[in-house]
């Protein structure tokens, strides 16, 4: 899955501190997504790399930043958001992976000069994304793997 194909969902408010690994994990992985249009839309590389960076690691914050390029490239723009639907966490020494059943169907990708919808996500968007705890005690994504749909 390219990134932010699939756009990212509804800006939320300050979530409370979350009070276990999972409920940080979920945090993460949850914000990730609300974070991704500010960084798309952001006016620099470096401003998006700071606004993902709380969320995503490499080779995913490559990935994401990359994906964004390409998109611009392409005349091309991330508009809506996606319902992030977590089935399950599971956490390991220092990793979690989490499996996200998403609904994308709000999410859009427009023509920048045009605003025309070229796009739309999909219902049911099988996601399973691996987490690391950085050094900060942060849960960052590394990675996404696309699964069937759910």
């Amino acid at each position: 899955m390219t990134l932010p194909t699939t756009s990212p969902s509804k800006p939320q408010a300050a979530s409370p501190s979350p009070t276990s690994a999972e409920d940080a994990i979920r945090q993460s992985y949850t914000q990730y997504w609300a974070a991704l249009p500010r960084a798309e839309h952001a006016d620099s590389e470096s401003q998006r790399r700071e606004l993902l960076a709380d969320y995503a690691t490499d080779p995913q914050l490559g990935t994401a930043l990359r994906g964004i390029d390409d998109l611009h490239g392409k005349d091309l723009t991330s508009t809506g958001y996606v319902v992030v639907h977590i089935r399950r966490v599971q956490l390991s020494s220092g990793t979690a992976t989490v499996w996200d059943c998403q609904d994308a169907t709000q999410a859009l990708i427009r023509k920048r000069s045009t605003g025309k919808a070229v796009s739309r996500g999909v219902s049911h968007d099988y996601l399973r994304a691996t987490l690391v705890r950085g050094s900060d005690g942060r849960w960052r994504i590394s990675k996404f793997a696309p699964l069937t749909h759910c």
